[in-house]
């Protein structure tokens, strides 16, 4: 009988520990689940943050660089009317530094020929 004992509580033993080895296993296997979900959740949560966050910058870079498109167009604008106005500025002011000494060489000749002919009248008095 105590043989009999002895291999039955054995048993009981090993299906004990057997049990318990089991429990063990399931509550790993449950807290591995547990942790990959709550891991998963918080990498797609942060992904689709910086998802959200990498659309909104591109937004704003994309107003950002039509901004200095507009500006650049401006200054442009400004550059050629600046350029275009320069030139019409040194155009009038040639012609009227050629007018001005055309009218200085006329003035002069006009006071040669008086001259002259003040003499002249001079002469034949």
């Amino acid at each position: 009988m105590s043989s009999q004992k002895i291999e039955s509580d054995n048993k009981q033993i090993q299906n004990k520990s057997n049990n318990s080895l089991q429990q063990q296993k399931e509550q790993q296997a449950q807290q591995i689940a547990d942790y990959n979900i709550s891991t998963t959740a918080t990498i797609s949560k942060t992904t689709k943050e910086d998802t959200s966050r990498i659309n909104e910058n591109q937004k704003i870079n994309k107003a950002i660089l039509e901004q200095v498109k507009v500006f650049n167009k401006i200054n442009q604008n400004i550059i050629d009317n600046a350029i275009n106005n320069t030139r019409t500025l040194h155009e009038l002011l040639t012609e009227y530094i050629e007018i001005f000494n055309k009218s200085i060489e006329l003035g002069q000749q006009c006071y040669r020929d008086g001259i002259k002919n003040y003499f002249n009248f001079g002469k034949k008095i």
